[in-house]
C-alpha cells in the first residue's frame, strides 16, 4: 500500500507465503503474535509497527482496520476503508472455532478479496470435535500397542492445535522439535499454553527411545518411521485421501475455511464485487457468480518479483 511516497505492508499471519513483506525495509504492520512467530525462526523485521485485531490506523485519507482471522495466532483480516468504498481482504481464514483460536470475524464489505483454498464443493470438512475425537482414539490406540504416535504437521498453527489438543483431552507427554518449540513457546506467551517436552532434552530423548509420547514433527522435514512408530498427517487435504495416506494415517483437519464456510461468508459479507484467491480460485468465483449472483472473479497469478526488486 502506497500513501504518498511511504510504502506499508500488512501481514496477515507468520505461515511463509505470506510474510514477503517483512522483507522489505517499509513500514510492516502486523499484530506481535505473528512478528514474534516469525521472529521465533530467527528472522529480521525492520520498521515493525504493531497492530491488535480492533484496531484501526488512519493512512491519509484510509482507514484500516484488523478483524481476526481464525487461522493460527495473531492471524488478521484487513478492510480497507476509503471515501468511495470499502476493501476487505481475508487473508486466510477459519470461520470454526479451534482449540487454539477464536473464528473468523465476518466483515461487511463492498469489494471482497477471499482466499478459496477449499473452493469446491467437495471440501466440506467433519465436524472440528469429531475430528478430535478420531485423533484422541487413534493416539490411545497406538500408545496402548506400544507404538509412538508421529505427527507430521505444520510448524505454525497446526502443531500447536495438535499439541493443546493432547493436552486437554489425554496425559500422554507431548515431544516436539526444535522448530515446534520456538512456536509453542509464543503460543504460551500470549495465553494458548503448551505442555510439551523438547526433544533435545534428556526426558524428551528418553520418552521417544521407550514410546512413551507422542511426537510432534514438521512436514517440511523428510523422517525415517521404524516399526515402533504410527505416523500420521492433519492436514484439510487429508478429506480426499481419507483415510489413509501413502501407508499412513491422515486427519482431515484444517485451519481453512472449508467451501461452506468461504459461501457462507460471501454471503454474509454482501459484497458487490468479489475477487478470489489462491486454490481453487477460478471454480469459486464461478459459483459465486452462478449461485449468488454476484460479481466474482479470480485474481490472476502475478509476476514473482521480489519486494526489494519493486522498492
Amino acid at each position: 500500500m502506497r500513501g504518498s511516497r511511504t510504502t506499508r505492508n500488512f501481514i496477515s499471519h507468520a505461515h511463509g507465503d505470506h510474510v514477503a513483506g517483512f522483507e522489505s525495509k517499509a513500514e510492516n504492520f502486523s499484530t506481535i503474535e505473528t512478528k514474534e512467530v516469525y521472529t521465533s525462526r530467527g528472522m529480521r523485521i525492520t520498521n515493525f509497527k504493531p497492530l491488535k485485531c480492533g484496531d484501526r490506523i488512519i493512512l491519509d485519507d484510509l482507514e484500516i482496520t484488523a478483524h481476526n482471522a481464525g487461522h493460527m495466532l495473531g492471524s488478521a483480516q484487513f478492510k480497507i476503508q476509503t471515501p468511495e468504498t470499502s476493501v476487505l481482504y481475508t487473508g486466510d481464514i477459519n470461520c470454526r472455532d479451534a482449540l487454539t483460536t477464536g473464528k473468523a470475524e465476518t466483515v461487511a464489505c463492498d469489494i471482497l478479496i477471499i482466499e478459496a483454498t477449499y473452493g469446491l464443493p467437495f471440501y466440506v470438512f467433519p465436524e472440528r470435535d469429531d475430528v478430535y475425537r478420531e485423533v484422541v482414539e487413534w493416539v490411545l490406540n497406538q500408545v496402548q500397542n506400544g507404538k509412538t504416535p508421529v505427527f507430521q504437521v505444520y510448524s505454525a498453527g497446526k502443531a500447536q492445535e495438535v499439541i493443546r489438543l493432547l493436552n486437554t483431552f489425554t496425559k500422554v507427554p507431548v515431544v516436539t522439535n526444535s522448530a515446534i518449540t520456538k512456536v509453542n513457546d509464543v503460543y504460551t506467551r500470549h495465553g494458548v499454553p503448551m505442555d510439551f517436552i523438547d526433544l533435545d532434552a534428556e526426558e524428551g530423548k528418553e520418552l521417544v527411545k521407550k514410546h512413551e509420547c507422542a511426537y510432534v514433527i514438521p512436514t517440511s522435514r523428510s523422517y525415517l518411521i521404524d516399526e515402533g512408530f504410527s505416523r500420521a498427517f492433519v492436514t484439510g487435504w487429508a478429506l480426499k485421501f481419507w483415510p489413509r495416506l501413502n501407508g499412513n494415517t491422515a486427519f482431515p483437519l484444517s485451519a481453512h475455511a472449508d467451501f461452506i464456510q468461504l459461501v457462507n461468508y460471501v454471503e454474509d459479507a454482501k459484497p458487490k464485487k468479489v475477487y478470489t484467491v489462491h486454490g481453487y480460485k477460478e471454480e469459486f468465483a464461478d459459483f459465486i457468480r452462478r449461485k449468488l449472483g454476484i460479481n466474482a472473479e479470480p485474481i490472476p497469478p502475478l509476476q514473482q518479483t521480489r519486494l526489494r526488486e519493486y522498492l
